[in-house]
């Protein structure tokens, strides 16, 4: 495997989610001894689909595209 030249990776900024989902959260949550926060995981496998539970949103890993849970996608 070859050797990264980290300053050669690009550097990506903000967000892939569409609006109004890809501005910066306003608000903090503070948590509690006993409480923790949540990370995203994936494989990336092209047959992966991601649905959020809270906002009616999901995505394909095969296309990449946002799209509302009944497939009809975001307008721009």
């Amino acid at each position: 495997m070859p050797k990264i030249d980290i300053a050669a990776v690009p550097t990506r900024k903000g967000s892939g989610y569409p609006a109004p989902f890809d501005a910066p959260c306003a608000a903090r949550t503070r948590r509690r001894l006993g409480e923790a926060g949540g990370l995203e995981v994936g494989a990336r496998n092209p047959d992966d689909l991601t649905t959020c539970s809270d906002i009616d949103m999901m995505s394909a890993n095969s296309d990449g595209r946002f799209v509302h849970k009944d497939g009809t996608p975001y307008s721009k």
